[in-house]
């Protein structure tokens, strides 16, 4: 149990030090940018108004939201580096 807790913690590490993010997770800058975690979207930063049950709800939450899919590079390479498309 102990080692797949220190795994999930170590992904997540990995996921924030290399400034990544994953589409429907929360964020917490609106308007930032980030390349997706192993992928080549680009994501921004976008608030989300949570829906009101009963007369609970209405507050504003901001999650990962795909923007736009980065085109390969003709000689290969990534895709999206610090939250920009490459090319």
């Amino acid at each position: 149990m102990k080692s797949l807790l220190f795994v999930i913690a170590f992904g997540f590490f990995i996921d924030q030090a290399w400034a990544c993010g994953r589409p429907g997770t929360f964020c917490s800058r609106w308007g930032a940018r980030a390349c997706e975690c192993n992928g080549g979207h680009l994501l921004e930063c976008q608030v989300t108004v949570a829906p009101m049950m009963d007369g609970q709800g209405g507050e504003t939450e901001a999650f990962w939201t795909k923007i736009r899919n980065c085109p390969v590079p003709a000689g290969g390479g990534l895709q999206c580096i610090d939250g920009a498309c490459t090319s």
